[in-house]
């Protein structure tokens, strides 16, 4: 699901960066955009949903009232401190989001093409990896991928701050968004096994309403802060809350799954940093090796069809 979203995305955002670069912001082609997306919904209307019938109003009235009672995800403490870190990671992205785009232009000299570009190799280093962060989650664990793919998030916007011009953010790209979606996957499928599976939409509701509150009130507290100073400060404080963000995933709760075998023998590891580097070491190893095992198959198959 996520590769495929991914090859549609990679379409369009190359599209996106051509067109806009030839023609400009013409409104036409927001009109468009508007109508492909009225669209696209059509889709969604094949899509099988199971029916439940209620007798009475009554019955509705209660399931209602159960679906807004958030006193029983208060009591779920794995569910809340996720929500929690999800927040403030969240809150730590958001407070620069809307400014990269804009520094790539006004400090660093690029244009919209360069936008896309940077978007489209970051789609595309997401989509190699995809199915090898599958096979690492099942067998390292969603918490080990999180914390490993949290260390090059969160120097995003460090590496934005000290760039001088913009092929440092096509190579940094790489990294970024291979880390996103190995951390995207790695969050997903920990929300899936903790959500309790009586009330799972309204539990998703509740998830959703806290993580897009923080999102939402970030880029307001990251206008403010540009406006007084800069962009490069909104930058600084985005990369030390993304670090400080570590802190709340490395107390969510997780039968661990293989662990390496350790490499730095310290005798004082002062919050544990060493071997958080061997984990970000050995699943960066891991996934870079079950890539070129996916790529091996590949040319295999390629091979298999040019012969036939």
């Amino acid at each position: 699901m996520n590769t495929f979203s991914g090859i549609g995305s990679f379409i369009g955002t190359l599209a996106a960066g051509i067109i806009l670069n030839r023609f400009g912001f013409v409104p036409f082609f927001f009109y468009m955009i508007f109508f492909i997306g009225l669209i696209s919904r059509i889709f969604f209307a094949s899509f099988p949903e199971i029916k439940f019938s209620f007798k009475v109003s009554l019955e509705i009235r209660r399931k209602l009232e159960r679906a807004f009672d958030f006193s029983e995800i208060r009591k779920d403490k794995k569910l809340l401190s996720f929500i929690k870190s999800m927040m403030f990671l969240n809150f730590s992205v958001a407070i620069a989001g809307p400014f990269f785009s804009v520094y790539i232009i006004e400090k660093l000299g690029g244009t919209v093409i360069d936008v896309a570009i940077i978007s489209a190799i970051g789609i595309c280093s997401a989509i190699i990896f995809y199915r090898a962060w599958g096979v690492l989650i099942d067998y390292l664990g969603k918490k080990t991928i999180m914390l490993s793919c949290l260390f090059p998030i969160c120097f995003i916007p460090f590496v934005y701050a000290i760039s001088n011009q913009v092929l440092w953010l096509y190579i940094y790209a790489i990294v970024a968004q291979m880390s996103w979606a190995g951390f995207n996957m790695a969050a997903f499928a920990y929300l899936s096994d903790i959500i309790p599976k009586e009330r799972i939409s309204s539990n998703v509701a509740f998830y959703n309403l806290l993580t897009g509150l923080s999102s939402s009130v970030a880029p307001f507290v990251g206008g403010i802060i540009a406006d007084m100073s800069s962009i490069w400060l909104v930058f600084i404080i985005s990369t030390l809350l993304r670090v400080f963000s570590i802190y709340f995933f490395d107390r969510l709760d997780e039968r661990m799954g293989f662990q390496p075998k350790g490499i730095f023998k310290f005798e004082f590891d002062p919050f544990g940093i060493s071997y958080k580097i061997e984990n970000f070491v050995s699943t960066y190893s891991l996934v870079l090796d079950q890539v070129k095992k996916e790529s091996r198959k590949f040319m295999k198959l390629k091979n298999l069809f040019k012969k036939v």
